[in-house]
């Protein structure tokens, strides 16, 4: 399968895991807890997910205009997997439907328990999408980490010597496809908005503009190169940098329950990053594995696959945060596999976390301006 095929073909299941990652939609029972679908007017389907906490199977009923009803009977659980802020693990149900009517309400059921998914949005004569009304966070397993950045005030660019977080990397619970990844990264998606957005400076960004120690055993860890993330654009057909992201690879495989700090460096200009204007961000710190790899041949680059994420929701620019001090996860009674985490994971993770990145030794444009 070629590269622009399997963009196009992974396109359902990057949108729903985009969506349970970055939404806002507090949860509504003790075990349904997240839902989201769409209808196909060419298909005449409905394809959805429901996120459950604790259960074996789920039944889908769909309602639209007179009367007419329609079930997708009980559902078993694909066994993938994500996790809420305090590490509580949520199963994956998908379903699928055809049906011969244009549904108006879906409700997920669980014994007597249900989870009502109202229409949303509306896409012309194209698709109907449906989501439930809670606030829970779903992402992949949560590492503990501290954003020291509170000390840094809006519209400014990070000074020299900056320390910029600490945190823990942690293996994610879910084992797997993540036990076979190097820790060997990093990836920082500072502040942004749909109005303002954190400037990088690739033209004068190095990799030796930050500094990273494990502060465990206090010694410094060598910072092999610096990336942009880039992103596909399908208007233009190329990949794009993404404004507000960086990604770090370290030489060697950072040490689980170990505590790291990152920092720019003393001799950084000073002029690599700036935060946005004042007002109300999320930001994201992940840990993950920087390697090598090509879309047969054709975009050759460096994917970042995530193995554990701290996420920092509505923050002030120039105002301290909470730490994220997520519990660690359990293994609940029942616990199946991620018998889908390499599916889903490898390579359709989420178009945040799973694109091609060009590596930066050194500098990304080999001068200072």
């Amino acid at each position: 399968m070629g590269w622009k095929k399997w963009i196009r073909a992974t396109s359902l299941t990057l949108a729903a895991l985009l969506f349970f990652g970055n939404s806002s939609i507090s949860a509504l029972a003790a075990e349904l807890q997240k839902g989201w679908a769409y209808y196909a007017y060419d298909t005449q389907k409905v394809r959805g997910w429901v996120y459950v906490l604790d259960a074996n199977q789920v039944s889908i009923d769909m309602a639209g205009d007179g009367g007419k009803t329609a079930t997708t009977g009980p559902v078993s659980s694909s066994g993938y997997a994500l996790y809420d802020d305090n590490n509580r693990r949520f199963y994956a149900f998908s379903y699928e439907k055809a049906l011969d009517f244009v549904p108006g309400k879906l409700t997920a059921k669980v014994d007597a328990t249900t989870l009502d998914m109202n229409k949303t949005s509306y896409n012309g004569t194209d698709r109907i999408y449906f989501a439930s009304n809670d606030s829970l966070n779903l992402d992949i397993y949560r590492m503990k980490a501290e954003n020291k950045l509170g000390s840094v005030t809006a519209d400014t660019y990070i000074p020299a010597g900056t320390s910029l977080f600490s945190f823990t990397p942690v293996r994610n619970a879910s084992g797997g496809w993540y036990d076979r990844l190097t820790p060997n990264g990093i990836e920082i998606q500072f502040p942004k908005s749909v109005t303002a957005s954190t400037y990088i400076s690739w033209s004068r960004l190095q990799s030796t503009d930050f500094v990273l120690r494990d502060t465990t055993v206090q010694q410094s860890v060598y910072i092999e190169s610096v990336a942009p993330k880039l992103e596909y654009n399908y208007s233009s057909q190329m990949w794009v940098p993404t404004v507000n992201t960086i990604d770090i690879q370290a030489k060697e495989a950072l040490v689980y329950g170990h505590q790291y700090e990152l920092q720019l460096s003393s001799t950084s200009s000073g002029d690599e990053i700036k935060l946005p204007a004042t007002g109300t961000y999320d930001m994201k710190l992940l840990n993950g594995e920087i390697h090598q790899t090509y879309y047969n041949g054709v975009v050759p680059g460096m994917i970042f696959s995530p193995i554990t994420t701290s996420n920092f929701y509505k923050l002030t620019v120039g105002q301290s945060s909470t730490p994220t001090n997520p519990a660690p996860g359990t293994e609940q009674a029942g616990d199946r596999p991620p018998k889908l985490a390499i599916h889903l994971l490898k390579p359709a993770t989420p178009l945040r976390d799973q694109v091609v990145h060009r590596p930066v030794v050194g500098n990304w444009s080999h001068h200072r301006q």
